[in-house]
């Protein structure tokens, strides 16, 4: 309930709340619409991709690794830079990530066909290896990640094909395509 009066109740704060990210979020998108500067304005790369971006967020980060992550700005800026095999659509539904398609020939074994031409920001192109090393480091009990067990009834995790891994689960799981997307189930 909204207070009368001597404050502002917690669904006015919320509103505002959502009200001031609104427009921080339009004014990011205008400004990613605004023209390109031009070089005699002394701004701008003529087109160019920039060497360097700079973010202003409200707090610190902690890491970029989602397994380590301590906080929900952790999470939303990796989510900007890291992909999974799988992708959350606006209505919910699962859909391809890095994975181009899947297939689960039996209830425990998925069958993850990566997309071609898919780089790391260096530029170095992603392998089925690169996901099978992805997916030991997370359940390699040494490594501490906070998303182990979410891989726990994983029993094998391999390359099967020149764009395809291949996931063999202990037992069915049937949310285990929420744990490859970034939804984290």
């Amino acid at each position: 309930m909204e207070r009368e009066s001597g404050g502002i109740g917690r669904r006015r704060l919320l509103g505002l709340t959502g009200a001031g990210l609104g427009a921080l979020a339009a004014s990011g998108l205008l400004a990613a619409c605004a023209p390109p500067h031009r070089e005699e304005d002394g701004g701008g790369q003529g087109g160019a991709s920039p060497e360097k971006v700079t973010l202003a967020l409200p707090s610190s980060l902690s890491s970029l690794d989602v397994g380590r992550e301590s906080g929900t700005l952790n999470y939303a800026v990796a989510c900007l830079v890291q992909e999974g095999l799988l992708s959350v659509s606006p209505d919910g539904e699962l859909r391809p990530g890095l994975a181009a398609r899947w297939s689960q020939p039996d209830e425990r074994t998925y069958v993850f066909t990566l997309r071609r031409g898919v780089t790391f920001s260096d530029g170095t192109p992603l392998t089925p290896d690169d996901v099978v090393a992805s997916v030991e480091a997370i359940r390699d009990p040494k490594n501490t990640n906070a998303l182990a067990y979410l891989y726990a009834h994983v029993t094998s995790v391999k390359v099967t094909g020149d764009l395809e891994v291949t996931v063999r689960l202990k037992k069915p799981d049937a949310l285990f395509l929420w744990t490859v997307s970034p939804s984290g189930r």
